[in-house]
């Protein structure tokens, strides 16, 4: 009798350390769907506000509107070569973002991608960007240097309150700037 008592009280005990190892280790996950990373899931010990890092997997084509929309302790992200868009609001708000390397293949920068990123310091364009929809750095105050692929437009506040910002080189190839 007593031996049956000390195997459930193991047995119980066993769950709870295998169900609380469960718990505590599981981190946020990247959801992604046919090709574009829609989102970042909360896990159980982690909060999409205390990532620092993500790594985008190769293969994945987009990243989502509002896929890391306020990751605020983001700092850095691995962006694979496959992404070809980065769409609305992908990274806005993430305020500890400080540099961020757009591989060569994107061709489009959504509006508001990376809007209100207050610590983002530095942004170089591959050559294959060719459209950086309307407000896509929109009050990036710690923007000091923007190098622009030989992009066909720039749409309206692409840059409006960079305050760091003071000159940026506009390339022969842009036909269009917006107001």
């Amino acid at each position: 009798m007593k031996k049956d008592k000390y195997q459930k009280l193991i047995a119980v005990i066993l769950v709870f350390l295998v169900g609380f190892y469960m718990i505590s280790h599981a981190r946020c996950r990247l959801v992604i769907k046919d090709g574009v990373v829609v989102k970042i899931k909360n896990g159980f010990s982690e909060s999409i506000r205390q990532v620092k890092y993500i790594e985008i997997p190769e293969g994945v084509e987009q990243i989502g509107s509002m896929a890391f929309l306020d990751c605020y302790n983001l700092k850095e992200i691995s962006i694979p070569k496959s992404i070809k868009q980065i769409n609305a609001m992908a990274f806005m708000g993430c305020e500890n973002l400080e540099e961020i390397n757009i591989p060569e293949g994107v061709v489009y920068i959504g509006m508001g991608a990376f809007a209100n990123c207050v610590n983002l310091m530095e942004i170089e364009m591959p050559d294959s960007v060719r459209r950086i929809k309307n407000s896509a750095f929109e009050g990036c105050a710690s923007l000091k240097k923007v190098r622009l692929a030989p992009l066909e437009q720039i749409e309206e506040n692409t840059f409006r309150g960079c305050t760091s910002l003071k000159r940026v080189k506009i390339p022969d190839s842009v036909t269009r700037i917006g107001q």
